[in-house]
């Protein structure tokens, strides 16, 4: 962590944090942050860290590096959508309502689209039913425009799977732009999946993914979603199954794609589980109870549901 840092040049206290919670050590870990606080640096790659090897200490972590988001200026801001996206992940669902309220109700009106990103996000990662995001459509149509809520609703339709919604508002999109053609097209494939005609569908993501990525456009957490399904669909065909585990296992950087860490543990455990490997899928099992051991009470459900799992396929393994 340290040489890495070195190379780019920056102060190392965050990776100090980072190696501290990996070799679990929370009381140095906590230490470290706390001299962290006294230079103002966020330390994403410590909450990371947490979050995958020690995230009972996250909340903690969460409370002590909160009071940099009353500060003013753009490491505030970032700080705040930070711990936004770290308490997306491991479901601590009021903590994110919090920051979502006061980005909305920001006087700076340049910022209030940040909640609406953070809902969006909470939606798509599955913590969130679609209903939570719906009463931002006016407010971004004012800003972005109708095709950016028709865009967003066809979105939230395939995410449920209503396939026939979405081909609906899809006839009213308009590719304004080369971000959007690709979008579209990421669209159409996921709709092409839903409706049985996975090749295609396959065809369709991969094209769209590839030109977001190439053309630099790529790096929009929105994308993250397409990059989701199309892994979850080749995982479920034996032919390409190797290659949507491969992008399960190691395309999902938690720092990048903190709303679908929670999903992507589950459906790796039940893709590993059909393919008899009843060790690994405990592991992936293990790790969403554990991320979300101190998870929302709406969420606690889908925990224990989890736990009812890993005893079955425990039991399987043994």
């Amino acid at each position: 962590y340290r040489r890495l840092n070195e190379q780019a040049g920056g102060d190392d206290r965050g990776y100090t944090i980072a190696a501290q919670v990996v070799w679990g050590n929370p009381e140095e870990a906590q230490a470290a942050m706390d001299a962290m606080l006294t230079g103002g640096i966020p330390g994403n790659v410590a909450m990371a860290a947490a979050v995958v090897h020690n995230p009972a200490i996250v909340p903690d972590l969460l409370d002590a590096i909160s009071p940099l988001m009353e500060q003013t200026g753009a490491q505030a801001i970032n700080t705040k959508y930070g711990i936004s996206q770290v308490a997306l992940t491991v479901g601590d669902l009021d903590r994110v309502e919090n920051i979502v309220a006061s980005f909305e109700t920001s006087d700076q009106v340049n910022l209030r689209p940040l909640g609406y990103v953070i809902r969006i996000l909470a939606v798509l990662g599955g913590v969130e039913h679609k209903s939570y995001a719906e009463d931002i459509f006016e407010p971004l149509g004012e800003l972005q425009g109708q095709n950016a809520v028709g865009f967003l609703r066809t979105l939230f339709a395939l995410n449920e799977g209503d396939v026939a919604t979405a081909r609906v508002l899809m006839r009213d999109l308009e590719p304004q732009d080369s971000t959007r053609t690709h979008r579209m097209r990421a669209l159409e494939g996921w709709a092409s999946v839903l409706e049985g005609d996975t090749l295609r569908g396959i065809e369709d993501l991969k094209a769209a993914i590839d030109s977001l990525g190439q053309s630099g456009l790529g790096g929009g957490q929105v994308d993250n979603t397409f990059r989701f399904v199309l892994a979850r669909v080749l995982a479920s065909r034996t032919d390409t199954r190797d290659e949507g585990l491969r992008m399960l296992r190691y395309g999902f950087d938690i720092r990048t794609a903190p709303e679908l860490y929670a999903v992507r543990q589950l459906t790796l455990a039940q893709v590993l589980e059909s393919m008899g490997d009843f060790e690994s899928a405990a592991v992936a099992l293990s790790d969403f109870i554990n991320v979300w051991q101190n998870a929302h009470h709406r969420l606690q459900a889908r925990v224990e549901t989890a736990r009812r799992d890993l005893e079955r396929v425990n039991a399987l393994r043994n």
